[in-house]
């Protein structure tokens, strides 16, 4: 919206329609600021905050400088790496049952046998098979 409003001063164009728009800008980012202006006063009130203030900002400032040394070294790869899928167990689960949705038994196990291969080579495992039966 805000493009918009930036758009139509540039053209030179400020009729009803772009003072109506920077209105409604006006309205919904008025919450904002008194969340912002809120935020501040309780900050502000809280002492515990106030006394460890430059820790905390400390602190903070060391987590995005790490944040940021860890992208530049891919260290989230690692860490992605370590970090045990949340989903696994989930998936394994599936797999033992068979359930790949839409697949008769034998497209199933025949998908399942040809994954099982340990290769680091990229599998061709044939043909995907038809899916049916997902539409809803």
């Amino acid at each position: 919206m805000l493009a918009a409003i930036t758009v139509a001063g540039a053209t030179h164009r400020i009729g009803a329609q772009t003072v109506a728009l920077a209105l409604a800008f006006a309205v919904g980012t008025a919450p904002l600021l008194f969340f912002a202006l809120a935020g501040r006063g309780v900050a502000d009130r809280v002492r515990a905050f106030r006394e460890r203030q430059r820790s905390v900002r400390f602190a903070a400032g060391l987590v995005v400088i790490g944040l940021a040394v860890a992208l530049t070294f891919n260290g989230t790869d690692a860490i992605q790496r370590a970090v045990p899928d949340y989903t696994a167990r989930l998936n394994q689960a599936l797999d033992r049952a068979g359930a790949i949705s839409g697949l008769s038994p034998q497209q199933s196990a025949a998908l399942q046998a040809c994954a099982g291969a340990e290769t680091d080579d990229l599998l061709d495992c044939g043909k995907a098979p038809a899916v049916t039966g997902v539409q809803q």
